[in-house]
Parts: C-alpha cells; structure tokens; sequence
C-alpha cells in the first residue's frame, strides 16, 4: 500500500494486492490503538459507514470517507499466513492554515526607543510558513543586527529592533502552507513618544483690520493637547477675536496641526505667541511672530 496525503474532507482509497490468496482471510486494521475495519468482505467498523470495502481480483480496496483528523495514522492490510503477511499505509492530513489567536500577538504598544517582538502562531499541516509584510507595502525595518529592512519578512516572530515613530502601523501576518485558503491576522503597532514641535512660518506678517493664522505641527503619540500663549496668557478661543484648530496630518498619524487664527487685528496683538503641545510623556512649545504688515519697497529708475 501506499502513503496517502489527503485534504479535510475527501474520500480516499487504500489498494492491498493479495496475490494466490487462497483460503487466507484479508483484513484491514487501523493501528495506534488497533481497530479492525474488515475482515474478509465485512466491515467490522463502528461507523460503517465511514469504510467501504471492495474487491478487484487481487487487489482489495478500503476506502475512507469524509477524511478528518482523527482519521490520520497507521492503517493496515493483513493476511492471516504463518507467519502473518502485512502492508503498512500512513494517512496524514492537509490542513489549510489556521492562525491561533490565543498564541499571537494582539495590538501592541511600545515605547520610541525599545525593541518589540511580534508573534503569530499557525496551525496546519504541513505546517504553515509566516510571513510579514507592512498593510501599506511599505519596507519592514527592522533595524536587526542581520540587516536594515525588507518588504517580507519570512519568520515566525518578527522583531524591530530600537523603534521609532516610524515603525508605527499596521502589520499583516500570512499563514500559508500551500493548501487553501491562506489565513492573515493584522497587528497594529503603536509607538508612544513624547512631542517634538515647529512653526510653520516663524514670522507671520498682517496690517490692522484683518486676521492672521498662526500654526505649528507637533509630532507626538498619544496625540498632544495644544495651547497657546500670548505675553504669560492661555489664548481661550471665543469664536470674535480667538479660533484655535485641530487638524491630523492624514500622511503622517503622528503629526497633528494646530492653528490659531485671530480676527479685527490691531497694534496691541503684535507680539510673540507661544504654540505649546503635551501628553504624557512631555511637553514643548514653539514661538510665532506676529508682525505688522511688509512695507513695499519702490525702487525709482531714472529714463536715460
């Protein structure tokens, strides 16, 4: 008899060639523990009708239905001589992959800086191959000792070394053993740090009458809250003079926009305003200049 690799599911047949049988009886039997499934043209199984039995000449065949792990091991045809005759067949089982949640990792959050180990744990057979790659196609860094970065990573526990806001997103992680359908788990990776801040224009220019908008963009996880200040004041928005947004940079999840926008400017609102942004790991501040409108230079030239 020969080996037999089945999917969940299928029907499979054992063929034992008994040649000049004779008075011998023929029997199949399932090894570890030992179960008789026939003897001679019966089935002695207690689910009959998982097992059918047929007879082609010399050749006996067992057929298995419905196959499904506990059918997996030894199976046996014997010939009752002295001493017995036996083939021996192994039935081993394709199991499409399937990711145990249980034993992979969930979203995570680490802090800029630290190294954090991603998990993800299959089952199937053959047993599955994981890969890694970014949701976005991006290139993986990994910053490993074995090198700087690839778009898959082929391995089981995936590893990034010394993290940085730029490791923050979404991992896929794809179980695949050649037997369909594959199976992907997604792990969002969230990297914490304290803010980092700039101005968009350090020196923001308007004539009285008019409004100016002041804004500086912090870079920060979890997002920061902003405030700002003018000469030793917290500036409370009240939709006549003061307007303050928010705005998440769609590119960049880490980056967030806050503008501040003043109305019927006059003499005594030119000065030095300060954007401030904080969580729990810090807090910083940037200056804006707000300035009188430019004066125009005319330069005269002279007809010659």
């Amino acid at each position: 008899m020969k080996d037999i690799i089945a999917v969940r599911g299928s029907d499979v047949t054992f063929a034992c060639q008994v040649i000049n049988a004779g008075r011998h009886l023929v029997a199949f039997v399932r090894a570890e523990p030992t179960v008789l499934l026939t003897w001679q043209h019966r089935v002695f199984a207690s689910r009959p009708h998982k097992y059918n039995l047929e007879v082609r000449g010399d050749t006996w065949l067992l057929e298995v239905r419905n196959v499904q792990p506990s059918d997996e091991g030894l199976y046996m045809c014997q010939v009752n001589t002295n001493p017995m005759m036996a083939q021996i067949a192994y039935l081993s089982l394709k199991v499409p992959p399937r990711i145990d949640k249980d034993r992979t990792t969930h979203d995570v959050i680490v802090q800029e800086g630290q190294n954090v180990t991603l998990n993800c744990a299959a089952d199937g057979s053959p047993t599955p191959t994981i890969s890694w790659r970014h949701k976005d196609g991006a290139v993986i860094l990994t910053n490993s000792p074995e090198g700087y970065g690839e778009s898959v990573v082929l391995k089981q526990n995936l590893t990034l070394y010394r993290v940085s806001r730029k490791h923050m997103g979404e991992y896929i992680c794809l179980a695949s053993n050649d037997v369909p359908p594959d199976e992907s788990w997604s792990i969002r990776l969230h990297v914490h740090f304290s803010p980092s801040i700039r101005p968009i224009e350090a020196v923001v220019n308007s004539g009285a009458g008019k409004s100016a908008q002041l804004s500086c963009v912090a870079e920060a996880w979890p997002k920061p809250e902003f405030s700002w200040e003018f000469r030793g004041t917290v500036i409370v928005p009240d939709y006549q003079k003061y307007r303050i947004s928010i705005e998440a940079n769609q590119s960049e999840a880490y980056d967030t926009l806050s503008t501040l926008t003043i109305d019927h400017l006059s003499k005594t609102d030119a000065g030095t305003y300060f954007c401030a942004a904080s969580n729990e790991y810090g807090s910083v501040s940037s200056a804006v200049e707000l300035k009188g409108e430019k004066t125009k230079t005319i330069f005269l030239t002279s007809n010659q």
